[in-house]
């Protein structure tokens, strides 16, 4: 029996990403704010569960930490316009096996919706971090502080927008 091969087919189509860090700008902070902005100018619809974003930074330090989703809404091209997703945005932390200068560790955001990104539409999304501890990030030294191509966005497993380190 032959067997049968299924291709993986990743969405064409142009998409822009944009990431500002509205919170404490300063290189030592003890929360990291990030309000990340993915918007659909191609012509294929995103399914949301299967998109994921990846923040990559140093963790300086070993405390576990704790992810906040304050908003998270689609903007969208058609009716309903606007929908809130806040309650389906996950955040897991994760470690890189093969750690960097500027990346030990990363923030993957999911979600657990059905929802679609379509052609010019836009998702917001508006997070925070911290150390249980409380103690100080070193964001000078961290891959995806204040670099929009450094943070990257998976669709079903494949990178489709973004540079890893």
């Amino acid at each position: 029996m032959t067997p049968t091969i299924t291709p993986t087919v990743t969405p064409g189509g142009n998409y822009n990403l944009s990431l500002t860090n509205t919170g404490d700008s300063s290189a030592s902070t003890n929360t990291l704010y990030n309000n990340i902005k993915l918007t659909n100018s191609g012509s294929n619809e995103l399914t949301l569960n299967k998109l994921t974003i990846r923040y990559y930074y140093t963790k300086d330090g070993s405390s576990n930490e704790t992810f906040y989703c304050d908003t998270a809404a689609l903007t969208l091209s058609k009716a309903p316009w606007y929908k809130a997703i806040t309650s389906s945005a996950k955040g897991t932390f994760k470690t890189l096996s093969a750690p960097k200068a500027t990346a030990d560790t990363y923030l993957e955001i999911s979600f657990q919706s059905e929802d679609t990104l379509s052609q010019g539409s836009v998702l917001s999304v508006n997070t925070r971090q911290n150390k249980n501890d409380w103690s100080a990030y070193n964001q000078s030294n961290d891959y995806s502080y204040k670099t929009n191509a450094n943070v990257t966005v998976y669709y079903d497993g494949v990178l489709i927008l973004g540079t890893e380190p």
